[in-house]
């Protein structure tokens, strides 16, 4: 049968009038740090369009890091939707998939966000991405806009969410739309 033992100075103790002691101080313990700003905040706060850009690129390093694609896939993005898709980005993104950083065994997963630009850097885009990856693959969180739908539509793949869009292809002569020289006149 257990006996009773006498309190010890170990564990918890009662404080003030519960076991008729004063109660003792704690050590000063410093204030947390503020929780980090949503980028949301971040953006609303710039002054500087490109001010929040380091933040959303750390973001999206955390997503891609989390979502564990980068076992299976290299990610190249084509976001910008203030310029137009034109050679310089099909450059840029044949020099991303060429440039050494691509293991040519994986897949790609191209990240599109784009109100369109002209159509044959996007279909040279999404031909060097079809030919260079076993698989191709499109996401678009938002928009892929005219030549961003012709890149989405060469993928093996295209994923979107509930407010994703594609739109119709229309093909340019010169920096015009082609469908609005149908109804011009020639007689002037």
């Amino acid at each position: 049968m257990p006996q009773d033992t006498p309190p010890t100075n170990e564990g918890p103790q009662a404080t003030g009038d519960q076991a008729g002691t004063v109660p003792t101080s704690s050590p000063d313990i410093p204030e947390p740090p503020p929780a980090p700003k949503s980028i949301f905040e971040v953006i609303y706060e710039a002054g500087d369009i490109n001010a929040p850009k380091p933040r959303i690129l750390e973001d999206i390093r955390i997503l891609v890091r989390d979502s564990r694609l980068e076992e299976e896939y290299d990610i190249v993005f084509l976001y910008d939707e203030h310029s137009q898709i034109r050679r310089y980005t099909s450059n840029r993104i044949y020099s991303a998939i060429t440039g050494g950083s691509h293991n040519p065994s994986k897949g790609l997963f191209l990240l599109v966000h784009t109100n369109g630009g002209k159509v044959e850097p996007a279909y040279l885009i999404s031909k060097c991405c079809k030919k260079s990856a076993p698989k191709f693959i499109v996401a678009v969180p938002r928009l892929a806009k005219s030549a961003g739908t012709l890149i989405a539509l060469g993928a093996d793949e295209i994923h979107m969410g509930i407010i994703s869009e594609l739109g119709p292809i229309d093909p340019q002569i010169g920096d015009y739309p082609a469908l609005a020289a149908r109804g011009a006149s020639l007689d002037s």
